[in-house]
């Protein structure tokens, strides 16, 4: 009965060392260095072709070991490019305020298109109807003087926040009313919170582009006022035409 040879377990790392060390105190220095174990460094040696060959032979077998493929790095994570985080951030800033200060243009123009209706159907005067014009102009150009600062104690978003829903309030109840008086006094209010608009927006602007360019840009943002007010005209003679003047506040 043929008996099956034994199942040797190979040396450990540790174990390798100690043969390798132990073995190189008895024999010569060069034929150790051919069967160094893997992890030891060939040793240069200066005795005789035959240490030299060795010595070769122990580099050549590292260099094997070292040229095996190796496991695949990660790519490298793309560079943080705080420029392009500016400009990005120049481009939604400018975006987001141009849309809004031309949007509020759609509570300032119904009046002028529906100035007609108005007197037809509340028998408002020419004079009253010029009365509230000049509410409105007036309290904008007062309003200029005062209302931006406020942002510097409530804060620039609360001050723009509370300037376009008051100049919503301030649409539903002259679209809702049929007293001269309060067509006038929500028309001076809608006036003195558009004053805030346009100075806070130009303050959010001004810090995002260098003195360089600030005045080119600027230049850009302010057409803002003539899309926005040919856009509210054209949208509010619809309105007007097609739903009732009133409609045209109610709307925006």
């Amino acid at each position: 009965m043929v008996k099956s040879p034994k199942m040797t377990k190979p040396p450990s790392a540790l174990q390798s060392s100690l043969n390798w060390l132990q073995e190189m105190a008895q024999n010569p220095l060069s034929l150790v260095l051919q069967r160094a174990p893997r992890g030891f460094a060939a040793l240069p040696t200066t005795d005789g072709g035959d240490d030299m060959e060795g010595g070769k032979e122990g580099a050549a077998k590292e260099a094997t070991s070292n040229s095996q493929p190796q496991p695949q790095q990660p790519a490298a994570v793309k560079a943080f490019d705080p420029r392009a985080i500016v400009r990005h951030s120049q481009l939604l800033l400018f975006t987001l305020t141009y849309t809004s200060y031309a949007v509020l243009y759609s509570t300032r123009k119904p009046f002028s298109v529906v100035k007609t209706h108005i007197q037809n159907e509340l028998g408002v005067s020419r004079f009253q109807l010029g009365t509230i014009d000049t509410a409105f102009l007036t309290a904008y150009a007062l309003g200029q003087m005062f209302i931006p600062s406020l942002a510097d104690r409530w804060g620039l978003r609360n001050v723009l926040f509370l300037a376009y829903a008051g100049s919503a309030v301030c649409c539903f109840i002259f679209a809702g009313t049929h007293n001269e008086k309060v067509l006038a006094y929500a028309w001076l209010g809608n006036g003195l919170l558009h004053a805030a608009a346009f100075p806070l927006f130009v303050k959010a602007l001004s810090p995002w582009y260098s003195p360089t360019t600030r005045g080119s840009v600027l230049g850009v943002w302010t057409t803002s006022q003539q899309i926005g007010a040919m856009v509210a005209t054209a949208l509010a003679a619809f309105v007007a035409q097609h739903f009732g003047w009133r409609m045209a506040f109610y709307m925006p």
